[in-house]
């Protein structure tokens, strides 16, 4: 007999009876009940046909909608063709209304002649709502008298398959929406392009769906533009790192090319196929026609889990500019804050500082300045100062002040001229909108003899090598900016013995506050200052580190404020 349909001679006899069949059918449903997998399902339904009809072997093909590929899901040990296009061939002969049967050697589709136990079978769709196809094949004499049966147990998988499908769409949305949290906490905390680009791949590698990814981004090049990969993460790397295939760098080419339309760059970006049965899918990144995020997958992506990193893609755009121009403002201010520190300590002193802008974007300059230089053999000017405000425009009157210091204390001139230099500066920079606090010393590296001027600074803290920390009484003048035809600024003397120590302190130290709202203090900035002096054994940065630490641990972290701390140590 050759090939046959459902009601084809011979269709209605069985060895078993009809009740038998009814009841592998309905042990088949029960375990179905309890499937997790598709492998599960499908094996389930093999073992069932071969015990309810005596069959030699039964097995079931999978056609993949997107790649066309034809691979066998599940069998029982049957001779089937290896070659893909002999599967896909054998696939194809499946009609879900029109299943195929064969008797005798005559009606054997072709791809299964001359291979074991196909003398006599039968093909039948495996309907199922599931963007891959299946097909069931089932070996042996009696398997065409069993064509309905079997079309009945085919039938059956197909709600167990469905519901496995939506299950698994549920949980790749879930893992989808806990990735795209988990990015949107990374993206926050991100601040340049590559931390942004390094946080998209990871997270979206980490997709179920999703088994590597790739930004890439094209670079301009007088001779001809480079592809390169800025950021990747994720397993089976290699197909696009090395030896990538020439329509597939086509393909992104054309996505990132100047003047392609972003209708054309999306067209261009459907899923491709690698020569490894893999799928490349490219995102536009904003509307940066040079940038494109690359997702290796092995089966398509649901049209939601698309969508979402599709806007998620899109919606990166501006994130990467910020980050970009927030990245040259930080190099520009970094930059421009070592312009603004002090060279090395000079010879024969000994000078610890701990310097603490609460201005992240100004990085390490703030409203707090310092500096030292010597005017000359014998002389060190060592100022610390604080700018009345916060940030950037803060640091930009710092910035002013040092750069007056540097110009104006090169004169010769006294600390207490120097300040009524400083004084007009600053009035006639500022305006009178800011004003400035400094201390100002001038020390005579020779006897050691420190002159100091207060311009409404805190007066700072004497450590002795012989006695206990003594407390400097010392009246402070106005602040810089305030009166600059105001009376002249005192002049303060205090002589450093071998060993002996001056603390020098902005604002920001002693108003730190607790967590309760109360502030260190100078009292409290005194006592651990005592605590920590050890006469003699005491170097300069290690007892501003410690007075530092104080300030930390009494406001439980870096307090709201610029903190600077500079100890002057008579070695």
């Amino acid at each position: 007999m050759t090939s046959t349909d459902a009601t084809a001679p011979g269709a209605d006899r069985a060895p078993h009876t009809t009740e038998g069949v009814l009841t592998a059918l309905t042990g088949l449903i029960r375990h179905l009940a309890s499937a997790t997998t598709v492998v599960e399902v499908l094996t389930a339904l093999v073992d069932t046909v071969v015990d309810a009809t005596e069959a030699t072997g039964a097995a079931v093909l999978e056609r993949h909608a997107t790649t066309g590929r034809v691979e066998v899901a599940v069998d029982t040990g049957l001779d089937l063709p290896a070659d893909q296009a002999a599967l896909a061939t054998l696939w194809a002969t499946s009609d879900r209304d029109r299943p195929q049967a064969w008797t005798d050697a005559a009606g054997v589709p072709p791809p299964l002649r001359g291979l074991t136990g196909w003398g006599a079978g039968l093909v039948i769709d495996v309907g199922a709502e599931e963007p891959a196809d299946r097909v069931l094949l089932v070996a042996g004499e009696h398997a065409p008298a069993h064509l309905q049966s079997c079309r009945d147990m085919a039938m059956a998988v197909a709600p167990a398959l469905d519901a496995l499908r939506q299950h698994q769409r549920m949980a790749r949305t879930r893992n989808l929406l806990d990735r795209v949290t988990e990015l949107a906490a990374r993206l926050t905390r991100a601040g340049t392009v590559s931390g942004l680009l390094t946080a998209l791949v990871e997270e979206v590698a980490d997709l179920d769906v999703v088994t590597a990814t790739v930004v890439w981004r094209m670079v301009a090049d007088p001779d001809a533009d480079r592809l390169v990969a800025e950021a990747e993460a994720g397993p089976g790397l290699r197909v696009l790192q090395h030896g990538m295939d020439e329509a597939v760098e086509r393909r992104i080419r054309g996505v990132l090319a100047p003047g392609t339309s972003r209708a054309g760059r999306a067209m261009l970006g459907a899923p491709a196929p690698l020569a490894d049965g893999r799928l490349l899918t490219l995102l536009l990144i904003g509307e940066d026609p040079r940038r494109a995020l690359g997702l290796l997958h092995d089966r398509p992506l649901d049209p939601e889990v698309h969508g979402v990193l599709s806007t998620l893609a899109g919606a990166l755009g501006p994130a990467l500019v910020n980050a970009g121009l927030a990245t040259e403002r930080r190099t520009l201010l970094g930059t421009f804050s070592r312009t603004l520190r002090p060279g090395r300590v000079p010879a024969g002193t000994d000078i610890g500082v701990e310097h603490h802008p609460n201005t992240t974007a100004a990085e390490s300059f703030g409203g707090d300045f310092f500096d030292w230089f010597q005017p000359d053999e014998h002389r060190v000017l060592l100022a610390l100062g604080d700018v009345a405000g916060k940030g950037v425009p803060a640091a930009a009157a710092a910035s002013m002040a040092v750069w007056s210091l540097r110009a104006l204390g090169r004169q010769g001139t006294g600390p207490n001229v120097l300040a009524r230099l400083l004084d007009t500066a600053v009035a006639e920079e500022l305006g009178g909108e800011r004003f400035v606090t400094l201390a100002l010393l001038d020390i005579d590296t020779t006897t050691w003899r420190v002159r100091m001027v207060l311009a409404g600074h805190p007066a700072p803290l004497l450590l002795r090598q012989t006695t206990p920390l003594e407390e400097l009484d010392l009246h402070a003048d106005r602040p810089l900016g305030v009166m600059p035809l105001g009376p002249a600024f005192t002049t303060h003397e205090r002589q450093l013995e071998p060993g002996d120590a001056l603390v020098l302190f902005t604002d920001g130290a002693t108003e730190a506050q607790a967590p309760d709202g109360q502030r260190l203090g100078r009292d409290r900035l005194r006592a651990a200052a005592e605590a920590a002096w050890t006469p003699g054994a005491v170097r300069a940065s290690e007892m501003a580190g410690a007075l530092w630490s104080a300030v930390h641990a009494w406001s439980g972290g870096p307090p709201d404020d610029d903190c600077a701390l500079i100890v002057l140590r008579r070695p």
